[in-house]
């Protein structure tokens, strides 16, 4: 069950110092640094009581052993693990690496919802993760169904995945599924469909189509300073005014 968070950790090297780890209400920022290169990410903040005292002083600290707080069961620890596992995937030589890939495609400033709308028509879509506003962006003739961990009027409870998910065509999943460790059993339940990983969360890497993701729909920060202070201040719509949505996914050769 480790083995997608193994291999998300691998190539991330040591030497990497972090400089700044903020656990806010609704995202989490790491910002990290190696000689003259800047690495900084974001990932949602799950701020549920956990088994153990979490760490959250991680200055001067190694980014890979942050990164590697990802299998922690503290989700407060986990959700700055993966903020560092963003910043590292997310980071100008990474996707300067990618965009160099004729295997891969980066899309930037689209929105994933409004991609799929045109392949929404007749299909039975998923959605792992109540996103803002979904309901407007896919064919209002498709079969939609929401499954959330607190859900809204409407949703189904997260624990429905193992009986509705089976005949789902299109499922959107999204990356804080990462944080709670419940990733590997939702891609066991989707295998059949297309999966896209959404949200700020998701690590703009191909690794993750080996296993049966066909997009990662993630998010670059580009104002890495205005983002730390929105983040500490517990904001939570501005922080996409200092960044662009990016989607990645395999070329169609």
């Amino acid at each position: 069950m480790w083995n997608l968070y193994e291999d998300l950790l691998r190539p991330i090297p040591e030497g990497i110092v972090v400089e700044r780890a903020i656990l806010g209400a609704t995202w989490s920022f790491v910002l990290a640094k190696k000689e003259k290169e800047e690495y900084f990410g974001i990932a949602s903040s799950i701020l549920l009581p956990g088994p153990s005292q979490e760490k959250l002083n991680w200055s001067g600290a190694d980014l890979k052993d942050l990164a590697g707080k990802i299998k922690s069961w503290n989700f407060k620890e986990a959700s700055l693990a993966l903020a560092a596992i963003n910043a590292f995937y997310q980071s100008k030589e990474n996707i300067e690496n990618i965009k160099n890939n004729s295997d891969y495609q980066l899309i930037s400033d689209q929105d994933a919802f409004l991609a799929y709308k045109s392949q929404a028509e007749n299909k039975k879509i998923a959605f792992i993760g109540h996103f803002h506003s979904l309901e407007n962006y896919l064919d209002k003739d498709s079969d939609l169904i929401v499954l959330e961990k607190e859900p809204k009027t409407g949703d189904y409870p997260d624990s429905a995945a193992e009986f509705l998910l089976a005949d789902r065509n299109i499922v959107f999943i999204t990356a804080s599924t990462l944080i709670n460790k419940t990733l590997p059993r939702l891609l066991e339940l989707t295998k059949h469909a297309k999966v896209i990983l959404s949200g700020p969360s998701s690590p703009l890497t191909p690794i993750l189509f080996e296993y049966g993701i066909k997009e990662s729909s993630g998010f670059i920060i580009e104002n890495h300073e205005k983002a730390a202070k929105i983040i500490a201040s517990g904001e939570h719509k501005r922080v996409f005014q200092q960044g662009q949505k990016v989607r990645l996914l395999k070329s169609n050769k």
